[in-house]
């Protein structure tokens, strides 16, 4: 399956940033087996693959494919904003999804010697990952400065250089 992420990163310019979005990437995530934010991609400046000029797409007078695949959250906060709401609620019903088939943990027995698992017990993992801000493939947003989903650190870094704050989608698989 594919997923779009938003990388939320710190940099000087939009070729800084894609490089410190395809270097943070090298290894990581582990529950992605690829994703297009490389090095061959940084010239560029599209990470977003099949979302290509998508994301940030708001305005139905321009083509989609003149809309940009990164933004540079001065530029545009209003669109910045939009988008990163519009991110936040993916997280948000996918929070809530897993909340309705989740189970209650203490009822579930466990037996080592078993393969039949309670599918409820996947999804309070996905619910814990989501609610503890760890990166998977429901995040929506990533802050690859603070390397966590929560947005506070990236808050507070537009409040005081909001030129050095960058959104970069990135298409990846699982």
């Amino acid at each position: 399956m594919h997923t779009c992420q938003i990388m939320l990163v710190e940099a000087e310019t939009a070729e800084q940033a894609f490089n410190l979005v395809a270097h943070a990437l090298g290894e990581s995530p582990d529950w992605s087996d690829w994703h297009e934010a490389g090095f061959h991609n940084v010239d560029s400046q599209n990470f977003a693959g099949r979302w290509e000029n998508e994301i940030f797409h708001n305005n139905p007078e321009v083509k989609v494919d003149t809309a940009p695949n990164f933004l540079q959250y001065s530029a545009d906060p209003a669109l910045a904003e939009l988008a990163i709401e519009r991110f936040l609620q993916y997280r948000l019903n996918d929070i809530s999804g897993y909340k309705l088939k989740a189970i209650d943990l203490s009822s579930v027995p466990y037996d080592p010697y078993s393969t039949d698992r309670d599918f409820g017990v996947w999804y309070a993992k996905k619910l814990a990952q989501l609610i503890g801000d760890e990166w998977t493939p429901d995040s929506g947003l990533y802050d690859l400065e603070a390397y966590t989903a929560n947005l506070h650190y990236f808050i507070e870094r537009v409040k005081k250089s909001p030129e050095k704050q960058w959104l970069i989608p990135v298409d990846f698989h699982y």
